[in-house]
């Protein structure tokens, strides 16, 4: 895997970057989902930024938002593949 410690994942819905994670942190959260919502897979994408280029975007696996209030949902990278970001 390559080194993400200078990089921050960010979480995209179609086009549009709707949260982004930490420096170095392999996660972003996603807010303001409402409870019960069925994400279908490839709804939202990540990838990861080094403020300037962003890499090649990967889907994120469908998901249900849990029944309760959830005011934010997780996702941390744990691939094992070499993406390099790009311009």
């Amino acid at each position: 895997m390559a080194d993400t410690s200078e990089l921050s994942l960010v979480a995209f819905k179609g086009n549009l970057q709707v949260a982004q994670g930490l420096k170095g942190k392999n996660e972003v959260e996603i807010t303001g989902l409402q409870p019960g919502t069925v994400i279908p897979d490839g709804e939202y994408k990540v990838a990861y930024t080094d403020g300037t280029n962003v890499s090649a975007k990967t889907d994120v696996p469908g998901f249900s938002v849990l029944s309760q209030r959830v005011t934010s949902v997780g996702i941390t990278d744990s691939s094992n593949t070499d993406e390099a970001v790009t311009g």
